[in-house]
């Protein structure tokens, strides 16, 4: 496979998480069965889309644990959200300066900051 085209990409994500053995995300549907350890420990995830409609599946726990950080108080939810804006704003700059591009997706824009929004509500 070429990697020459190949860039670094970070994300971020908010998600709704809890422990779950992968013999039972086997079982919801949320996890294909395969050769191993079916009792492999990892996690359930919901994602939540930019309509608000959620989706299921799962992840190994180290996988899990190495991309996502548990929010538990509001201190935890102002960071995170501190971050995302962060995050939200250099992606529209970067969009706006691409050579040709002369629109933002205005609605993922608005989308993300709504999910913030309500992050913050909560």
């Amino acid at each position: 496979m070429e990697t020459t085209t190949l860039k670094l990409y970070i994300g971020t994500k908010m998600v709704k998480a809890e422990p779950m053995a992968k013999s039972a995300a086997v079982a919801k549907g949320w996890a294909r069965p395969s050769e191993g350890n079916q009792d492999a420990p990892g996690y359930h995830v919901q994602y939540i889309n930019p309509d608000g409609s959620t989706y299921d599946s799962w992840s190994p726990k180290d996988v899990f644990e190495q991309s996502y950080q548990i929010v538990e108080n509001f201190k935890e939810r102002l960071f995170n959200a501190k971050l995302r804006l962060h995050m939200l704003i250099a992606e529209t700059e970067i969009a706006l300066k691409v050579s040709g591009s002369k629109f933002v997706n205005a609605e993922h824009v608005l989308s993300e900051l709504r999910i913030i929004q309500q992050e913050l509500e909560q």
